[in-house]
């Protein structure tokens, strides 16, 4: 005679194309591709890739936006799958490691306008979390572009330039 049934689901395999990438000056939003036959995702993270990771949450997504970090500090994230076998959840390996860095955005909506006939005013939409913007200008688009100005405000009033000259402007 035969033994009463059992089963059991194979353990998830680990997720693949892990990639981190700044969303903002304090957060850094990961990606990874579909397990199937998962429930769910965890998220580690740690500061040095060698140390210890700490779980900093769980989801049923594909992605998870780590917030409040410092600017500029590299972060390592790894995440592992799980799927459910009654109460019990039962992992796959560890994903790749995959490392960002929260920068600031990049300024949006810059424009420039003359100010007086012999000025330019470059303005542009300020990036949450910046402290400082360095314009650049240069006279050719392809140009090499040189630092003007280190401000604290959202526009640069760029003053005794040539008639009948064309400029170009950066800001970051």
């Amino acid at each position: 005679n035969f033994s009463t049934s059992i089963s059991l689901r194979p353990i998830p395999s680990s997720p693949k194309s892990v990639k981190s990438t700044s969303s903002s000056f304090n957060s850094i939003n990961t990606t990874w591709s579909a397990v199937p036959g998962a429930n769910g995702y965890e998220f580690y993270s740690s500061k040095s890739s060698n140390s210890s990771y700490t779980l900093i949450g769980s989801t049923t997504a594909r992605s998870h936006n780590n917030k409040g970090l410092i600017t500029n500090s590299t972060n390592y994230y790894k995440i592992r799958a799980y799927r459910m076998s009654g109460k019990l959840k039962v992992y796959s390996g560890f994903s790749t490691v995959a490392s960002s860095k929260p920068i600031p955005s990049i300024p949006t909506s810059v424009k420039a306008a003359l100010s007086s006939r012999n000025s330019i005013k470059v303005s542009w939409i300020g990036v949450n979390g910046a402290n400082k913007y360095e314009v650049y200008r240069a006279t050719s688009s392809k140009g090499t572009y040189n630092l003007l100005s280190t401000t604290s405000l959202k526009s640069f009033n760029n003053i005794a330039l040539s008639k009948n000259s064309t400029y170009y402007y950066r800001v970051r």
